[in-house]
């Protein structure tokens, strides 16, 4: 199984129960060969403005140079750091909507400040930083953007950030528990039983069964072993 612990979900991983169980169990179904369409317009937007951000921001500090590269720390966990300087590692966050993008300067998220922490480990910094930069979504008939009528200086906030040993530690560990637990989940539903389309209706309309999917169980770890596939979907038996 090549799927790791990544620095993009350790903010997930380390929030516990079902928020930590949901990013390990689409880990899982990412290792199977199964991934949710999770290509949203905010998500687009991020991933067009990401270099953008990095050409006009990050690329005058610390001698920084684009990255994007996956970085493994250890055999079940690694990061991908956008930028990476002489002295710092950093990443960019373009948040595609305005009041996102302004409590964000006001309040750094915890999932980015771990994610950066992740990337501090595997690129051995010791600072670094995340880059909020907010860039208009819009573009005219002509595929122009139409940027926002304010300046760069007044787009852009940087959250400077130092090692934390503490959160470093714990990164480490729940990473190597999480990856334990995604080795244990591919294998459960890698042997998991399938049902044909036709049989999973009729149990429901005729059998009087009531199916749902594995993803919506309020403990994934004490419901998996239940599971059984149809396509590319994961769902348990709720009534009998």
């Amino acid at each position: 199984m090549n799927s790791k612990i990544s620095a993009s979900g350790i903010g997930e991983l380390l929030t516990g129960g079902k928020t930590g169980e949901s990013y390990l169990l689409r880990k899982t179904m990412e290792a199977l060969g199964i991934s949710d369409n999770l290509d949203t317009k905010p998500m687009q937007h991020g991933t067009i403005s990401q270099y953008e951000a990095y050409e006009l921001i990050v690329s005058n500090m610390d001698n920084a140079k684009w990255h994007d590269i996956y970085t493994p720390i250890n055999d079940w966990c690694g990061a991908s750091a956008d930028c990476i300087g002489d002295v710092g590692v950093y990443d960019v966050k373009c948040p595609y909507y305005v009041d996102t993008y302004l409590e964000q300067c006001q309040r750094l998220p915890k999932k980015y400040y771990f994610q950066n922490q992740m990337q501090m480990i595997a690129e051995g910094k010791d600072c670094g930083g995340v880059i909020l930069y907010l860039t208009s979504p819009e573009i005219d008939m002509y595929g122009n953007k139409i940027e926002y009528p304010y300046p760069l200086e007044d787009r852009f906030f940087i959250h400077s950030t130092t090692k934390d040993e503490e959160a470093q530690e714990r990164i480490l560990k729940e990473a190597e528990k999480g990856y334990l637990t995604l080795v244990d989940w591919f294998e459960v539903l890698a042997n998991a039983p399938t049902k044909e389309r036709d049989e999973f209706f009729y149990e429901q309309m005729k059998g009087g069964l009531i199916y749902r999917k594995l993803k919506t169980a309020s403990s994934i770890e004490n419901t998996i072993r239940k599971a059984f596939r149809l396509d590319n979907e994961f769902y348990y038996q709720i009534k009998s």
